[in-house]
């Protein structure tokens, strides 16, 4: 062969080995991000922010309904807060998401009864604390002189102890979540009214409401009803005062029973994303 050819042929080869090494090299890395993208689902299959701890499992997750309602205060009449988040810490100390989005939670003064704000399922493990994040909020209460008055608060986040165990032997759960009102915001009056009496300076221009750390309690229960409880509303949410009440009896399948109606009700209304009726 000549030497032209040889040279050729020589080029030949250095270009096809330098093709195949390119082609080596970009295949190791798309393999390498693949597999490390592989492990990361793997550790947190259902995408809840973290992975389980020492004593939890990826097996069989539990599903877990969330549900928030609060203890009553004499004179906060309702109370609105918008999370952005709920996260329950791991026994690996990992913070696990207990929404699916941002929420705005009502609460009343006579309410007890909790309700859902969330179902998921969850890893199997030994929870300790739920972590509240920064809220927003307005609050609606009884001024010094009796008046319904409105304010808008901001809430610092907060960790809050809270013991729950998730496993096949629990199986679903409920997580109840019960807010202090009494204890979490205190009311702040001037000094020398007559009604609810003051705790404030003569200066002070009227009452108003402060923040304290959240009081809260949780308590799990197994569910024995998928139906959200009757006494859920979905109307708009206002505040007022009846001012007259009508009793129509009607005939109900050979029965009778008792209609309430509100004849005229003139009240403050107060804007909110939620949906509840109180009559004072």
């Amino acid at each position: 062969m000549s030497q032209g050819g040889m040279q050729r042929l020589y080029q030949i080869v250095r270009i096809v080995g330098l093709a195949v090494l390119i082609s080596t090299v970009v295949s190791g890395a798309g393999c390498g991000f693949v597999s490390q993208s592989t492990s990361h689902n793997q550790g947190d299959p259902l995408n809840l922010g973290g992975s389980p701890g020492p004593d939890g499992t990826l097996l069989n997750p539990q599903t877990i309904q969330v549900r928030v309602g609060s203890q009553p205060s004499d004179r906060i009449v309702s109370l609105s807060l918008t999370l952005s988040s709920l996260q329950a810490v791991n026994s690996g100390s990992q913070r696990i998401d207990l929404l699916t989005a941002p929420i705005t939670v009502e609460f009343t003064h006579s309410a007890t009864v909790t309700e859902p704000i969330s179902i998921l399922d969850i890893y199997q493990d030994t929870y300790s604390s739920l972590v509240f994040p920064a809220m927003t909020g307005q609050v609606v209460f009884y001024d010094k002189d009796g008046q319904l008055v409105s304010q808008d608060l901001i809430v610092p986040g907060q960790t809050i102890a809270s013991s729950f165990v998730v496993n096949e032997t629990t199986g679903p759960l409920v997580l109840n979540v019960s807010l202090d009102l009494a204890q979490s915001f205190t009311i702040l009056d001037p000094a020398g009214n007559t009604r609810f009496g003051g705790n404030l300076s003569p200066d002070a221009s009227g009452s108003s409401v402060t923040v304290n750390s959240l009081v809260v309690t949780t308590e799990t229960a197994v569910p024995n009803n998928p139906v959200g409880q009757p006494e859920s509303g979905s109307i708009a949410f206002l505040v007022g005062s009846a001012s007259a009440v009508i009793m129509v009896e009607r005939p109900l399948a050979r029965k009778k029973y008792t209609t309430t109606m509100v004849r005229r009700m003139p009240m403050n209304i107060v804007s909110s994303t939620s949906a509840m009726l109180s009559l004072m």
